[in-house]
């Protein structure tokens, strides 16, 4: 009953009770798996299913919902082997072939993963998510006509859609228009803040050699993403580049304070002593 009525932590006290008292329950392991899966519990929904396949219950399911265990902790091969066996064990729902088309696309594995996208959006040809993860896949196999005909169907669908705008601007960098993303991206960051985007508008400023204003969007990023010391790594090559030693020495001294380690920012350190005839 409660499991029905989706209050999911109140269901999975009853099916512990009912596990304590006999473990043999097979069905109890499932469904308190997709309650934790619910409650965002993913460890212990991974144990429960594990149980359950083992029982040889509903492997199909129960391949399926480990899998979504596994994908939540970027464990993509393991989540690949539930996907497979969940589709061999006749589980062939639409769900099951966006997430293996998701883990196949991370993977590289670009021609499989379209193969499983398609045939989710032949099911359903107004599935925003898939046409999006479509999207992506046509980018990394540069079929970049492909990818545009599935952004625009989804800004059809949802003209505001930020993931859609985002990657209608990297298909346009990937295309190396840049003086067209810069355009595009500044018609959206006039409008709102999008990390995203303003880091290729930096990025296609940084192609052009507009390094003040790379600088100066790296900068914006640094202000709103403080702990990511990777974008003071990027302005740090850009204040080289504009031979701006001081300020990206001084960048360097944080990164080095916060990471010690970091090989890029002891390598341009080392480029600044080379420069300026210190080595």
């Amino acid at each position: 009953c409660f499991f029905k009525l989706k209050q999911y932590d109140k269901a999975i006290a009853c099916f512990s009770e009912v596990l304590e008292k006999d473990n043999y329950f097979t069905d109890a392991y499932f469904y308190r798996g997709v309650s934790y899966i619910n409650e965002h519990k993913f460890e212990n929904a991974y144990n429960d299913f594990e149980e359950a396949i083992n029982k040889n219950y509903l492997p199909g399911e129960s391949n399926f919902y480990m899998g979504i265990c596994n994908l939540n902790d970027k464990k993509y091969k393991e989540a690949l082997n539930n996907f497979n066996s969940a589709v061999a064990n006749d589980y062939t729902g639409t769900d099951v072939l966006k997430n293996r088309a998701k883990i196949l696309n991370e993977l590289g594995k670009y021609e499989k993963a379209l193969d499983d996208c398609d045939e989710v959006i032949k099911a359903n040809n107004d599935d925003i998510e898939s046409l999006i993860l479509r999207a992506h896949i046509y980018a990394n196999l540069r079929m970049f006509d492909e990818a545009d005909q599935d952004i625009s169907q989804v800004l059809t669908l949802s003209p505001d859609n930020q993931e859609s705008l985002f990657l209608k601007i990297k298909l346009t960098f990937l295309q190396q228009k840049y003086n067209e993303v810069i355009e595009r991206s500044t018609q959206i960051l006039n409008n709102s803040y999008n990390f995203e985007i303003l880091q290729l508008r930096a990025q296609s400023y940084e192609k052009l050699d507009l390094l003040q204003q790379a600088c100066d969007d790296y900068t914006q990023i640094i202000l709103n993403t403080t702990d990511n010391l990777d974008f003071y790594v990027k302005r740090i090559s850009v204040y080289i580049q504009m031979k701006d030693y001081q300020n990206a020495l001084e960048d360097i001294d944080y990164v080095i304070m916060n990471d010690e380690n970091n090989i890029n920012a002891h390598f341009y350190k080392g480029i600044i002593y080379r420069d300026r005839g210190e080595l």
